[in-house]
């Protein structure tokens, strides 16, 4: 018991000194005021290098085809003549090859595919040092076998984007260690305007448990050891205000203990009730609420899924496509798809050429 006081003791003090010492005026202040604006964005805005030349034709490792430079500043002598009008008429559905996230200026793109890199994303190191991880992460030059589909340990989700991975001969426990780009490069620390000290990034909160949520589950949180205050780093990027299309009005996030609240909140969406305890949206107007889960993502499971991608297996002729699943069954074992790979449930391949769908770790098996 005593070692353990002295253990706990010399970590809070170890913690104060971290807190004391860190820079807040340079750190991310979260929630955003609204879900125009994505805390992703700027977290991944930081992989920038600083001025790097602007290369207006670029050939990357990822793509077979050269890739030209569309950037915001309209400079002619980098990019096509017609820039600002295909930046003005770029669809929302454009998504970024690496980090899975929609696509804006700075950006390469192809223009022979629908292959798209952010700037930043284009210009990832090929080595990185991240504080959940005891040893130095690589990029890696293709993507993750079997299928191009890995598990990402940050999200706990499926990604289809650019991987780094654990060095196999330093990390013989983590040879299957994926973070994803926009995991990779979550900042070391952040505000949040629920606490009042930097919160950092850890590996989980499993055993401490979030403050927002009831979810035990092992992803990526920011939290301070002086307070044992844990956030999901998912629950610590929630926006303050959600504008949704059934509801003219804003929904807010409310932050658990709920002062002078109701006995009892129901989700407008799932119809089941919201424990106050945790936090989640109401519209003031319209009495209404919404589980966080709800009202911020549909299909979160393949967030991380960048629909159209290919990939080549050589147990089939043809590329396969990523699709989103329908209510039939796989081509390959005739099962649904949500049988025998429940976390993929909502990924599927499809060739186009022979008209099958297939669970994505079928054509492998």
């Amino acid at each position: 018991m005593c070692v353990l006081l002295l253990f706990c003791g010399f970590r809070e003090r170890e913690s104060a000194i971290e807190v004391e010492n860190i820079d807040k005026a340079n750190l991310i202040h979260l929630p955003m005021t609204g879900d125009s604006i994505s805390a992703i964005d700027l977290f991944l805005k930081q992989i920038s290098m600083g001025d790097k030349k602007r290369e207006a034709e670029l050939n990357h490792f990822s793509h077979y085809h050269p890739l030209i430079l569309f950037d915001a500043q309209g400079d002619n002598n980098l990019c096509y003549e017609n820039e600002l009008f295909f930046l003005n008429e770029l669809n929302n559905d454009k998504i970024c090859n690496a980090c899975v996230q929609k696509i804006s200026a700075p950006f390469y793109s192809c223009g022979l595919c629908d292959f798209f890199l952010h700037k930043w994303c284009a210009e990832l190191p090929n080595k990185l040092e991240h504080p959940c991880h005891p040893h130095q992460l690589i990029l890696l030059k293709k993507p993750p076998k079997p299928i191009g589909l890995f598990y990402c340990n940050g999200c706990g989700y499926y990604c289809n984007g650019f991987a780094f991975q654990g060095i196999r001969n330093r990390c013989m426990n983590y040879s299957d260690y994926y973070p994803d780009v926009k995991c990779a490069f979550l900042p070391k620390a952040i505000i949040h305007k629920v606490h009042e000290h930097p919160l950092f990034l850890k590996k989980d909160c499993i055993t401490a448990g979030c403050a927002a949520c009831d979810r035990c589950i092992g992803m990526f949180a920011f939290g301070c050891d002086i307070c044992n205050f844990n956030l999901h780093y998912t629950c610590a990027r929630l926006p303050d205000t959600i504008k949704h299309r059934y509801d003219e009005h804003p929904f807010t996030l409310i932050y658990a203990p709920i002062k002078n609240g109701l006995d009892e909140y129901m989700c407008e969406f799932c119809e089941e009730g919201i424990d106050p305890k945790w936090w989640f949206y109401h519209c003031i107007d319209c009495d209404q609420s919404a589980c966080a889960k709800c009202i911020c993502t549909e299909r979160k499971e393949v967030q991380n899924i960048k629909w159209g991608s290919t990939y080549n297996f050589d147990s089939h002729p043809h590329r396969l496509i990523y699709v989103p699943t329908t209510d039939d069954g796989c081509d390959y074992c005739q099962e649904n798809f949500y049988a025998p790979f429940p976390l993929t449930r909502q990924i599927g391949f499809k060739c186009e050429q022979c008209n099958i769908m297939v669970h994505p770790f079928c054509p492998y098996r």
